[in-house]
């Protein structure tokens, strides 16, 4: 009866299973057999290891210790204690792998030589730091060690001699294992064959798609505007991309026929190899700075971020060159100077002339007030009040101006304590005795103490002023949290402001009220928020014209 071909498809196909499956079964069990064949082989291999190990590491104890007699030198005995450290954690190793008896029992012996061995090497040392070489010598020449090696050598060669005969045997089954295993390899290749046929397929397309990428990788390494390279732990450039020829002058092949320290500033050397350090220990590098010295002689300041690959001995890394912001920093810095000399002018010349017409109109008040009269008395009083505020707009002016130079020195701040300090200091400063001041728990920050003094020293006074029209006074400071953040507030029920003008609040002599309502010289909030911005913070304010204001800042901490 002929068979469909659908028939002879499933027949076929089912074949194919019953094949692999014997296949399967066969080669798993001369597996299985092989493995525990090269297992003993292995086995044999290591005991014949372990025993030549023990008998060279008593050669060792010999040379080292005969080698400390004829020198005296203590650098010889590190191969004796090696081999007394060695030897019997070897005769356990050894222990531990044979099961034959035989074998077993000139172990045993083997152990006594070994520990016979050690003794007379302890005591020729002993007798050595005791007495003196010619007393070490005689012992040696007793023979007493020479004896004991070779009762060791011929015990190893022994036990050597037999495990060659169990690894004959072994071999012998091994090799039959695998004459088996073979015939069943030999079967499971054709499918192995089909499969890796597929396989084939799903590499290729892998393969192209990585060539891809890496195409799309060197495309980034070559455009890119920063300095990339890749560099050996030993000091030297292997890949980097364009942008260096640009930056440095040099060719590419320049730069990596030498080590890259000949590149930087002597100056910057030794930070260099520390930093090069700390990435072979697996950290990495992050804003690091130095100078690499262009072709004309010249040198940029590069910024690094670097990170290393320990496995392959290499660190990855990118670099900005930040050498126009370095000149910037040192005219700021020039720039600074010259404002603490124009500072330090204004302290002193402008002070002379106010003190001399406060001065002088106080003479004319208390002198030539009766011929004065009430209007030019006022007129004087005025005079004296105008130079006074001109003394304070002074005072804050070079307060803010000395802020932006100021270092900040950071320390653990307890803000709770420093907000009720400060709001003593400003009653005995001239606040209204009568003022609701509340100030719950704040929890502590990390900044400059004396600059969050002076934030909140303003923040409280400028509370104070605005609430002298209210009859029942009231201020908060307190805090709350969003967003794992927490924002602190000093609030008021006071005279508040228009919030259309709010932008205005922190501006350097901005003002939302007249000096005859409310005195002041428009510094005090801008000192606020220069110090929220130096601990990386933020300040902003909300109120309404009659229904008081609220000043919020935060403070992440400086480092």
């Amino acid at each position: 009866m002929a068979l469909s071909l659908r028939s002879k498809i499933l027949l076929a196909f089912a074949a194919a299973l019953a094949i692999l499956g014997a296949v399967g079964l066969v080669s798993y069990r001369n597996a299985v057999e092989t493995s525990d064949s090269a297992a003993w082989v292995a086995h044999t291999l290591e005991v014949r290891h372990d025993i030549d190990e023990l008998v060279s590491e008593m050669k060792d104890a010999e040379t080292g210790y005969r080698g400390y007699i004829l020198t005296n030198r203590p650098s010889f005995l590190v191969p004796f204690d090696s081999a007394a450290r060695r030897g019997p954690a070897l005769v356990r190793a050894l222990r531990d792998l044979i099961q034959n008896p035989a074998q077993q029992r000139r172990l045993d012996t083997l152990a006594l030589l070994v520990n016979a061995k050690l003794a007379f090497g302890d005591s020729v040392v002993a007798v050595l730091r005791r007495r003196s070489q010619s007393a070490a010598t005689d012992l040696v020449l007793t023979e007493r060690g020479k004896v004991l090696m070779d009762q060791i050598r011929g015990v190893g060669r022994d036990m050597g001699v037999a495990e060659l005969r169990l690894l004959a045997e072994r071999t012998a089954i091994l090799d039959r294992t695998a004459s088996r295993t073979r015939h069943a390899i030999i079967i499971g290749s054709a499918v192995a064959i089909l499969l890796l046929l597929l396989a084939g397929i799903s590499v290729t397309r892998e393969l192209a798609a990585r060539q891809r990428a890496e195409q799309e990788l060197d495309r980034f390494f070559s455009l890119s505007l920063d300095l990339l390279c890749i560099a050996t732990f030993d000091g030297r450039f292997i890949r980097l991309n364009p942008a260096w020829e640009k930056t440095l002058g040099y060719t590419l092949a320049d730069l990596k026929a030498a080590p890259f320290l000949d590149f930087v500033h002597p100056e910057d050397r030794e930070r260099t190899v520390t930093e090069m350090g700390r990435l072979v220990a697996g950290s990495n590098a992050v804003g690091f700075e130095n100078r690499y010295r262009c072709k004309d002689g010249s040198y940029r300041w590069l910024l690094w971020m670097a990170t290393p690959v320990p496995d392959r001995g290499l660190v990855y890394a990118t670099a900005r060159d930040i050498t126009e912001r370095k000149e910037a920093e040192v005219a700021l810095r020039q720039a600074n100077a010259e404002l603490e000399a124009f500072s330090y002018s204004v302290s002193h010349d402008l002070r002379a002339p106010l003190r001399a017409i406060d001065g002088f109109a106080r003479t004319l008040t208390l002198d030539a007030a009766p011929t004065l009269g009430p209007e030019n008395l006022r007129l004087l009083e005025v005079i004296r009040s105008s130079a006074k505020q001109m003394g304070q707009l002074i005072d804050d002016l070079l307060a803010f101006s000395r802020l932006s130079r100021k270092s900040l020195d950071a320390a653990d701040v307890d803000l709770a304590a420093l907000a009720r300090a400060v709001v003593e200091e400003v009653r005995k400063a001239g606040g209204r005795p009568g003022v609701e001041v509340v100030v719950a728990p704040l929890p502590p920050t990390r900044g400059d103490p004396a600059m969050l003094h002076q934030a909140l020293f303003n923040l409280v006074d400028n509370a104070m002023k605005f609430t002298r029209h209210q009859p029942a006074a009231r201020i908060e400071i307190g805090t709350r949290a969003e967003n794992g953040e927490s924002i602190y507030y000093v609030r008021d029920n006071g005279a508040g402001f228009d919030m259309r003008y709010a932008a205005k609040l922190f501006g350097v002599f901005q003002r939302l009220h007249r000096t005859d309502e409310f005195e002041g010289t428009g510094v005090g909030l801008a000192l606020v928020q220069r110090i929220v911005h130096r601990h990386g913070g933020r300040v902003w304010a909300e109120g309404a014209v009659d229904r008081g204001a609220t000043f919020y800042f935060t403070l992440p901490g400086v480092s």
